[in-house]
């Protein structure tokens, strides 16, 4: 006679089974791993072509709020030949990315982070790079972005608007 499953058993099994299928009937997610959306940009200073004054912070919005803290190595801004920019203060809040330069000085505007009637480029730091960037819901921004933009040239009266970065002696 072959093996029979006592009947207080079968309907334990029963009971557990129906069970299960309910819970992942319910919560269909449990047990999966979700893949996050990649990080992205949504906008930058002079991505629509107008030129930035050189007091004005550099911002960049992405479609998700950043991590923190922010790794220096993640983002660079060059100059047209290629050279580190020095002397911009990094500021996330939330989906914002703020570049505030150095203000310059000098008659010639040219002892600032940023010189007049030059052309830059954000480097945003994506995939496979350890320090790529990354949102708070685990977003990574899949691979390298170059944000170019120009500032205004010294002769245009938006050259400083008078509203942008802090003055720091």
């Amino acid at each position: 006679m072959g093996s029979e499953i006592p009947p207080q058993r079968s309907r334990a099994t029963v009971r557990a089974l129906s069970l299960l299928l309910a819970c992942a009937a319910a919560f269909p997610a449990c047990g999966e791993n979700p893949r996050p959306e990649p990080l992205t940009v949504v906008s930058w200073s002079g991505g629509d072509g107008a030129a930035v004054p050189l007091d004005q912070d550099l911002t960049i919005e992405f479609r998700q709020p950043l991590s923190q803290p922010l790794r220096s190595s993640s983002i660079e801004v060059l100059d047209e030949g290629g050279n580190p920019v020095v002397g911009l203060k990094p500021t996330l809040a939330g989906s914002w990315l703020r570049l505030s330069p150095q203000l310059p000085l000098g008659p010639q505007l040219q002892d600032g982070s940023l010189r007049p009637d030059h052309s830059y480029q954000i480097r945003l730091h994506g995939l496979p790079r350890l320090s790529a960037l990354t949102s708070t819901t685990g977003g990574v921004l899949q691979k390298e972005l170059i944000l170019p933009f120009r500032t205004a040239a010294a002769r245009n009266p938006a050259v400083l608007l008078g509203n942008g970065a802090e003055f720091s002696a």
